[in-house]
């Protein structure tokens, strides 16, 4: 656990797999921010293209504008 605790403290994590798009990778590479002031709201979450993708296929874009 210490060292989980460093490697987080860090903002060292593995890239996820290569069958993921490089847009998931930018968002956890946001999410997991050192810097809290650099982590995304939920409303920018919600608002980016990575989500804003997901929810047209989904069909839930209209209750999120």
């Amino acid at each position: 656990m210490d060292g989980l605790y460093k490697k987080v403290l860090k903002g060292q994590y593995p890239k996820i797999p290569m069958n993921y798009t490089e847009d998931l990778n930018k968002m956890i590479k946001k999410l997991l921010s050192v810097n809290p002031h650099q982590r995304p709201s939920c409303d920018q979450i919600l608002q980016s293209d990575l989500c804003q993708k997901w929810m047209r296929k989904l069909g839930l874009n209209d209750n999120f504008n």
